[in-house]
């Protein structure tokens, strides 16, 4: 019975170590983590408004909340994230683009993420102020690495400088992947009609 206790003890000690350290660990790389995510965003951002590497920019997410317009710890006014909106769009993401210099708007991304029958496919789909597509970027799949290389390499840049125009938009009807390019085309196509929708407001 005592040793059954000891060992009861002993792994409750170690169990409170174990949560301590785990505690610990994620406190000092959740900074590094979200500094990380963030540059990689950004450089997305980058890539499809072709954004020279000294260029600075400013993103701020569509939020309907007053709220997160508030400076948080250690923020100031500028390093605010948000732009509020009557409406965001559902089931997307949207995060206009600024260049941090005079602050003129350079365009609005959209992020969306579909589930197919080979697994998720996250896509950004940037437009420019003048409401043509500016590019089209597979941010992340799980779907089969051939068919999602496949797709960026040949089906990507022709929605390149189309109109964002649910009427006029042009998609390749033969792309041998076809799972990956349907999640892909689903997502431009929403992403047409946040932009038409928020361009009402």
């Amino acid at each position: 019975m005592l040793s059954k206790l000891k060992t009861a003890l002993v792994l409750l000690l170690i169990g409170a170590v174990s949560g301590g350290l785990i505690y610990i660990v994620n406190d000092i790389t959740a900074p590094i983590i979200f500094e990380n995510e963030l540059q990689r965003k950004i450089g997305f951002y980058s890539e499809i408004f072709e954004i020279p590497e000294d260029q600075e920019i400013i993103y701020k997410d569509c939020t309907t909340d007053p709220n997160d317009l508030v400076p948080i710890d250690g923020q100031l006014e500028e390093d605010v994230t948000f732009e509020v909106r009557d409406s965001c769009p559902e089931g997307l993401t949207e995060t206009f683009i600024y260049d941090k210099a005079d602050n003129s708007l350079i365009g609005v991304v959209y992020f969306g993420n579909e589930k197919n029958s080979y697994g998720e496919v996250g896509v950004l789909v940037g437009i420019n102020i003048d409401g043509t597509i500016a590019n089209v970027v597979i941010s992340s799949s799980t779907n089969t690495v051939n068919f999602v290389k496949k797709i960026e390499k040949e089906f990507l840049s022709p929605f390149m400088g189309q109109l964002a125009d649910p009427q006029l938009i042009e998609f390749d009807s033969a792309t041998g992947a076809t799972y990956t390019y349907g999640s892909v085309t689903d997502i431009v196509n929403d992403a047409i009609a946040a932009y038409n929708e928020g361009s009402d407001e």
